[in-house]
């Protein structure tokens, strides 16, 4: 199913960290647990037996049920092994990504043959895997060889080609390094002078430097701050996605046995490798992104208490088991360090989302996910005029500029939030969010209405509510099977636990649906607080009171209710539940003074002023979108409505009037309701001047797969309602047209013309998703005094849709076009502008 959520969702590319597993093959690794104890295992068997407690025998174990693991799919990993002499480094596996074909097989092939863990040792036709015990323990070479290969150097490949993909080396080994001649520096950095607490290790009970360890820390070192493949310096921070950098390497050291021996030889081990980690430096100061606890290591030289985090981390693996939830441990962070699938951008600051009234500025953001019900929130900001400078701020509660220069927020607190701390670009954090929380007071919970057929407009009595102890919504009206059901349900959406008394918290906490393609209005109220009106995916229209920020009321349409169970369950999804995701119109009808004697001019009283027999009232029409309709999660079909709600009185909404698409008289062939309703005038075929609301046809989803221009069923039409009543006035379609037809869905909204400027629209132009503009002329009382005909008709202006066109493809309008006057001479004339685009599949290129 096309839709423009695709710019906030990124398709699945599987881009994965980079991991180098350097692995110990010394023949120590042939050794039990215990200190010097060697394993029933000889030697010239490469350390192949079913002795569980020999050390190869667990590593390789470890390793199989590591790469086995749905956590390493996306993984990009190669295997290097050490032993023997300083250049006796092994390639048993070059870079692949794990669950691509054979990958996973293979893999395991390379690490325990195809005869499994040896128990078949020596049986004709069958192979043992690569990791084989021998000689001596050169990790310094090694790691320098992993470097290279992250660096592309030594003939190797990089595995480096994404910017975004975290790098790792994992080093496992269970000796002393030695082998390590020559190694006395590292890119003009001395290893000596780098590394006191290494390079003066007590090996063997007496101080003296260890060649075999110099330089390991230091390759670390660099690897940590430089970019591998170009040698440019990294520092935390400076991973901006925009930039497109490459990401550096961090190393993370496993001690496999090292605690087994002298206690000499366990601090020298330990130390060492801990010296290693802890280069790769703590890389967020809140320990939460990316960095370790190294605590343990406190017994051990070169230990911080001030700081025990790095963002390398060092393990002491006493057993397999150990070493398996190390290795794991070290996926999960790498892992943790890319959002494969979705992503969720920073909103940016956007005049034609944001609703100012005043100096005060009301942001809707939201946060896409992969599950069906996206959370929003809405924040308050003010906004001041430089007028020496002629620049526009955006200020936080102090009074600090809420985006840079970009327009890209900064680190704030806006208006609303008074407990979460900055917000900022976080979207869920602060504005209204902070302020949805249940209450065990029944009287003072949540005031969330809908409205029932037959029942009083009222939408604040018991009959409308929303809550449990409404009998009149049931567990049918919610297609549920149980009243349990019904009542956890109830008690979720007003914000409470099962139990309808405690608030939600944690997880759990109250959350706005997402404002994805709406955007908020303010109304003002006489000696009242203004209320900030908005509409979500959530199926949920929110009155919010502009000064606190609290929700003062909220809708819900009944054919919405059976969608909450939707949302609490919250199950993973391409696409979310949109609910009232359609534009939103708020206007106000004219007071109107009776004429009751028909003498032309309106009743007067005593004292000759004019009596209001009918007051103004103030009305919000809501619109679907795309409503609750598609996929598997969403069984629901709710997509072609427009809801209308009197909210003349700010604490006392009334159910004004509805348009149900497909079943209320004359909307028959209602589409998607895309299209914002435009309140205006009209003196429709010689009639008197009435308030009226006029819409395009909406969106058939027929469209969505479409690539001609082929003919709608629905939408291709332009409706005009009566604006108090809903009653339909008018229905403009193809048989209107004295040029060419409305073959296609209107979308977009509907542009309204005043000619002859006496305040009655006039001249309407509306666009279809074929690509057509549409003219439909409506004469006045005074323009048909000039033109002689009160009669309505209508005209194709252009064609641009590509049938007939040679072979131009579809272009398709979702845009309203914008009217300029222009005089050129003795010439009058108006220009219209528009522009094209598949708006339900923005990342199409093929037009």
């Amino acid at each position: 199913m096309a839709d423009d959520v695709e710019v906030y969702v990124t398709t699945p590319v599987s881009v994965g960290p980079n991991i180098l597993f350097i692995i110990d093959e010394s023949g120590s690794m042939n050794w039990e647990d215990g200190y010097y104890k060697e394993s029933s295992c000889s030697y010239s068997s490469g350390g192949y037996c079913d002795d569980p407690d020999q050390r190869m025998y667990q590593l390789r174990t470890a390793m199989l049920e590591l790469i086995s693991s749905p956590k390493m799919d996306d993984v990009n990993m190669a295997i290097l092994g050490f032993s023997g002499t300083r250049n006796n480094t092994k390639v048993h596996t070059d870079f692949v990504k794990v669950k691509e074909g054979d990958n996973r097989l293979n893999l395991i092939d390379d690490i325990i043959g195809d005869y499994g863990l040896a128990s078949d040792y020596g049986t004709p036709g069958k192979t043992k895997g690569k990791l084989i015990t021998s000689g001596g323990t050169p990790s310094t070479p090694a790691i320098k060889e992993g470097m290279a290969w992250f660096r592309g150097k030594s003939g190797y490949t990089s595995p480096v080609k994404n910017w975004c993909e975290p790098n790792y080396i994992v080093f496992l080994t269970d000796g002393e390094p030695n082998r390590n001649q020559g190694d006395t520096s590292y890119e003009g950095t001395n290893c000596n002078a780098n590394e006191p607490d290494i390079t003066a290790i007590n090996w063997s009970g007496t101080d003296g430097s260890a060649a075999g360890a110099r330089c390991s820390a230091t390759i670390a070192q660099w690897g940590y701050e430089h970019r591998p493949k170009t040698g440019e310096d990294w520092t935390y921070g400076d991973n901006d996605p925009e930039k497109k950098l490459f990401r550096n390497v961090i190393t993370h050291t496993i001690g496999f046995y090292t605690s087994a021996g002298t206690e000499a030889a366990r601090i020298a081990k330990n130390t060492y490798l801990l010296g290693i980690a802890n280069r790769s430096l703590d890389e967020d100061p809140d320990h939460s992104e990316y960095s370790f606890d190294n605590s343990y290591g406190e017994n051990l030289p070169g230990y911080d208490p001030n700081d025990p985090y790095t963002g390398g981390r060092f393990v002491d693996a006493g057993n397999g088991d150990e070493l398996l939830a190390a290795l794991t441990s070290f996926v999960d962070q790498a892992n943790k360090g890319i959002n494969y699938t979705y992503s969720a951008p920073t909103i940016p600051f956007n005049a034609d989302n944001a609703a100012i009234s005043g100096n005060e500025l009301f942001l809707p953001l939201f946060e896409p996910s992969a599950q069906v019900f996206w959370k929003g929130n809405i924040k308050k900001y003010t906004v001041k005029y430089d007028q020496n400078n002629d620049k526009l701020f955006v200020l936080d509660k102090y009074k600090k500029s809420v985006v840079d220069t970009d327009f890209k927020m900064v680190s704030s607190e806006d208006l609303w939030n008074s407990t979460t701390g900055p917000d900022g670009a976080e979207s869920l954090l602060g504005g209204v969010n902070e302020h949805m929380i249940g209450s065990s007071d029944i009287d003072l919970s949540r005031k969330l209405y809908t409205y029932l057929e037959g029942n009083d407009p009222d939408l604040t009595i018991l009959d409308n509510r929303v809550h449990t102890s409404n009998p009149k919504i049931t567990k049918e009206l919610m297609d549920v099977a149980k009243d349990t059901w019904r009542n956890n349900q109830l008690n979720w959406i007003n914000w409470l636990n099962k139990d309808g008394k405690t608030p939600l918290s944690g997880e759990e906490a109250p959350r706005m649906g997402a404002p994805l393609h709406t955007q908020p209005i303010t109304v003002r109220y006489q000696n009242q607080t203004d209320l900030v009106f908005l509409n979500t995916t959530q199926g949920i229209l929110h009155a919010f009171d502009a000064e606190t920020g609290d929700e003062v009321w909220a809708y819900m349409p009944d054919e919405l209710l059976k969608t909450i169970k939707v949302a609490k369950k919250n199950k993973a999804s391409d696409l979310p539940m949109y609910g009232l995701d359609g534009p939103m119109t708020i206007y106000h009808t004219d007071t109107i003074y009776q004429d009751d004697d028909n003498d032309g001019f309106p009743d007067k009283d005593a004292n000759g002023d004019d009596i209001i027999k009918v007051p103004g009232k103030t009305f919000l029409i809501v619109g679907m979108r795309r409503g609750f309709s598609g996929g598997d999660v969403i069984k629901y079909h709710v997509n072609r409505n427009y809801y209308v709600l009197d909210i003349t009185e700010r604490e006392k909404p009334k159910f004004a009037w509805e348009i149900i698409g497909g079943t209320t008289s004359g909307f028959e062939d209602l589409g998607q309701t895309w299209s914002k309703p435009i309140f205006t005038k009209l003196e429709i075929e010689g009639g008197d001047v009435q308030d009226v609301l006029i819409f395009g046809g909406g969106y058939d989803v027929d469209q969505d797969e479409e690539t001609t221009q082929t003919d709608d069923d629905l939408g291709n039409a332009i409706y005009i309602v009566n604006a108090k009543t809903g009653v339909l006035i008018r229905k403009i379609d193809s048989s209107d047209m004295e040029k060419g037809k409305m073959g296609n869905s209107i979308a977009a909204d509907i542009l309204t013309v005043d000619i002859n400027a006496n305040g009655i629209t006039d001249r309407l132009y509306a666009a279809d998703v074929g690509g057509r503009i549409i003219r439909v002329d409506i004469p006045d009382k005074a323009l048909a005094q000039i033109t002689g005909s009160h009669d309505l008709k209508g005209s194709v202006l252009a064609n641009v849709g590509g049938n007939g066109h040679g072979d131009k493809k579809l272009q398709r309008f979702f845009n309203t076009p914008e009217v300029a006057y222009y005089k050129r001479g003795g010439n009058q004339f108006l220009a219209l502008m528009i522009g094209s685009g598949n708006r339900p599949n923005p990342v199409d290129e093929s037009v």
